[in-house]
């Protein structure tokens, strides 16, 4: 089997049904919104719970490994999180307080699953978790160790611990012995840390160094860098007109009222499922440019969900609710922006590209380095 068919290969839980809704025990499910089933193997949306205002609903969701049988073993170990009273972990031997996890702790798991998926593949690690020795654990902590601190080790502990917690659940069976008995997650973690900076120390030698040639581009290249900045500003302004002012708060809910109130507006919403949204769903960064001409997309939508954004989601919530929708595709939604003159932001440059303007710059003869 090739690396891509495997990919694509979905297998089959022993203990858990395709067809079982993954969330049929939650309390606060939302009526009527779509409950995604356990077969669903790409990711679970959280469409049908409750979510907080800081989480965006694009990332409200759990995705999984595309490595099947890790694929299907982080699903099975997520459905025992969201489903801790559920008759199929009761009938396991499995009893839980009811909404011990919830859908944070559940999104998170996937991720330390995925990444203890990659390691096992990589590192040839037996398939059956039964074959792991608590040695191929280390391991993997002393490897992610190197780039993570010791509350993420912890976390990884915990994740680990889970494939004993729901091994009866799990097909193929889980791990038969916790790999560090008798110790807790923060204890494992801070004996796998190094204890080390994620910075080495600089030497005071090296430091004077450093800030010497600081203070010298400061002293000395300022004016330069400040006359290029404003040499890129104009060009930017030449080629794309003046930055408009954003709008003042009360100014931009009369203009929202006032294209609200225009019968001929319709509200644009997805034509088909994209990227986690619904069908149907509206499509509020879209709407927000529409409306203010290209320069925000937070009209509708923010990293907090404040009452005045409930107010004008309300507003427009009113025109779909008649039916005053426009269904597009995301590719639309950008072609209908392609005649708004933006801000041109400057385009992030790949490291081989800076290198090369180093380069170029060192080789000047014009150059002048700090001694």
């Amino acid at each position: 089997m090739t690396s891509a068919t495997a990919a694509q290969a979905v297998l089959v839980s022993q203990t858990i049904p395709d067809d079982t809704p993954v969330f049929g025990g939650h309390r606060n499910l939302i009526a009527g919104v779509e409950i995604p089933l356990f077969g669903q193997s790409r990711l679970w949306p959280g469409d049908c719970l409750r979510r907080p205002t800081s989480r965006v609903k694009c990332v409200w969701q759990a995705s999984f490994p595309t490595d099947p049988l890790w694929n299907l073993r982080t699903r099975e170990v997520v459905f025992g999180m969201l489903n801790c009273t559920h008759k199929i972990l009761r009938d396991a031997g499995l009893f839980f307080q009811a909404e011990t996890w919830g859908m944070s702790s559940a999104k998170e798991t996937c991720g330390k699953m995925r990444l203890i998926a990659k390691w096992a593949v990589e590192q040839q690690i037996p398939q059956a978790l039964a074959d792991w020795v608590a040695d191929d654990w280390q391991d993997y902590l002393d490897h992610h160790a190197l780039t993570s601190g010791t509350s993420t080790l912890a976390n990884d502990v915990r994740t680990i611990r889970f494939l004993r917690t729901f091994a009866p659940i799990l097909s193929g069976g889980g791990l038969l012995d916790d790999p560090w008995p008798g110790r807790t997650a923060a204890d494992v973690a801070q004996r796998t840390s190094r204890g080390e900076l994620s910075t080495p120390e600089i030497p005071p030698a090296i430091w004077w160094l450093l800030m010497r040639a600081a203070w010298f581009y400061i002293d000395q290249w300022a004016p330069q860098i400040l006359e290029r900045r404003d040499q890129r500003a104009a060009a930017t302004e030449a080629a794309t007109g003046p930055r408009r002012q954003a709008y003042r708060t009360q100014d931009l809910d009369a203009k929202i009222a006032t294209w609200v109130q225009d019968p001929t507006s319709l509200v644009p919403v997805h034509a088909r499922d994209f990227r986690g949204y619904r069908a149907g769903s509206v499509m509020w960064s879209t709407l927000g440019l529409w409306i203010t001409d290209g320069i925000s997309s937070h009209v509708f939508v923010g990293r907090r969900n404040s009452e005045r954004h409930q107010m004008r989601q309300g507003m427009v919530q009113r025109l779909v609710d008649a039916d005053r929708v426009r269904p597009i595709t995301a590719k639309e939604g950008r072609a209908a922006l392609g005649d708004i003159p933006r801000h041109v932001r400057a385009r992030n440059r790949r490291p081989k590209e800076l290198d090369a303007q180093v380069r170029t710059w060192l080789a000047s003869p014009s150059v002048r380095s700090p001694h």
